[in-house]
């Protein structure tokens, strides 16, 4: 008999945020040491094409003009890191193909933003398209996660401020912290996360 392979969703959903912040950075390398930054090479006349550029700003070079930006940018990032991993332990049982796309394309945008923001104070931007400015990979996935939320919520308006609120009365650190996801149990079910007394 076959033994079928059970994979945690929560490790595969952590696999895909970093794999697509790893292909970001590595993307970003390979364009600073390979693309001309006075050139464009046109993959698509007018549509696509791949150059490098350093950007002080924000998404597609938005902000770039502001002093402060970078050290904003980090503090914001991490804020929002942090955030968005406390949002996923308290909903992640309620997150749908769309709400976990969102949850995986954001976390990854600013997982790959964060190197470059630290260690050299701009962003690396390698993608000529027919919008605004020059973008990265982690430009896009943010840009596409800004439509998978609002689809996910209007799908399902179960997950709301009040359903959020009811999951962060527990008092457990591992639970706000998000570390249950990762506990093995008897059963291989997740620890529950409904505090005492709790009414649906």
């Amino acid at each position: 008999m076959k033994r079928l392979i059970k994979i945690n969703k929560h490790y595969l959903t952590i696999f895909w945020i970093v794999f697509i912040a790893v292909i970001d950075v590595i993307t970003r390398r390979n364009a600073q040491l390979y693309f001309d930054s006075e050139k464009t090479f046109w993959v698509i006349k007018g549509v696509l094409g791949l150059t490098y550029r350093t950007n002080y700003g924000g998404l597609f070079g938005l902000l770039s003009n502001w002093n402060y930006f970078n050290l904003s940018s980090m503090f914001i990032s991490v804020f929002m890191l942090v955030i968005s991993f406390v949002y996923y332990s308290k909903l992640h049982q309620y997150l749908t193909l769309s709400l976990r796309f969102f949850f995986i394309l954001l976390t990854a945008s600013l997982l790959g933003n964060l190197p470059d923001h630290i260690f050299l104070g701009y962003a690396r931007d390698w993608i000529v398209w027919f919008g605004p400015g020059v973008a990265n990979i982690a430009d896009y996935c943010t840009f596409a996660s800004f439509f998978l939320l609002p689809v996910g919520l209007i799908l399902h308006p179960e997950i709301t401020w009040e359903k959020y609120k009811r999951w962060s009365r527990t008092r457990s650190i591992k639970i706000a912290l998000g570390l249950h996801l990762f506990q093995r149990t008897n059963n291989n079910n997740q620890i529950p996360l409904t505090p005492p007394n709790h009414r649906s």
